[in-house]
């Protein structure tokens, strides 16, 4: 994996009144060790998602849209990642987590784990594990208010 984010030549594109990234699925984990056990790939996500943040990061947008990863990996804190969004000089920064149902859900239980899953995402610090984020952030332009 490149170590250095690359340059994006915007020369032909034309003026933007504002510039937008939206991020899916990194596939960004602490510790890839317990996933390795099934797919050896899985060692080079976490090199894989610090490459797309970089890649973000190089483009100078006004804001970033991450969608979350995949339901079942939770590596990011809501607290971590606004330290690191604020110190890559995003701000206007909302992160959020959330859960949704799990496809497999059988059809009868839906109400049921919906319901439950709502009660417990009210709760602080419960809903801090929920399976994935949602993240708004904008990033500061020089010399612009």
């Amino acid at each position: 994996m490149p170590t250095d984010a690359p340059i994006y030549d915007r020369s032909f594109l034309p003026v933007a009144q504002f510039e937008f990234v939206v991020l899916g699925d990194t596939h960004f984990i602490l510790d890839p060790e317990p996933y390795a056990v099934e797919f050896d790939s899985v060692r080079a996500w976490p090199q894989r998602g610090a490459w797309a943040w970089r890649c973000v990061a190089s483009l100078d947008a006004d804001f970033v849209v991450h969608l979350g990863d995949v339901p079942h990996e939770t590596a990011f804190s809501r607290w971590s990642l606004t330290g690191t969004l604020t110190r890559q000089r995003f701000d206007s920064i909302e992160v959020w987590p959330f859960d949704s149902l799990h496809p497999w859900t059988p059809k009868p239980f839906i109400p049921l784990v919906a319901s439950i899953g709502a009660i417990i995402e009210r709760i602080p610090g419960l809903r801090e594990i929920a399976g994935s984020l949602f993240i708004v952030a904008r990033k500061k332009r020089e010399g612009v208010q």
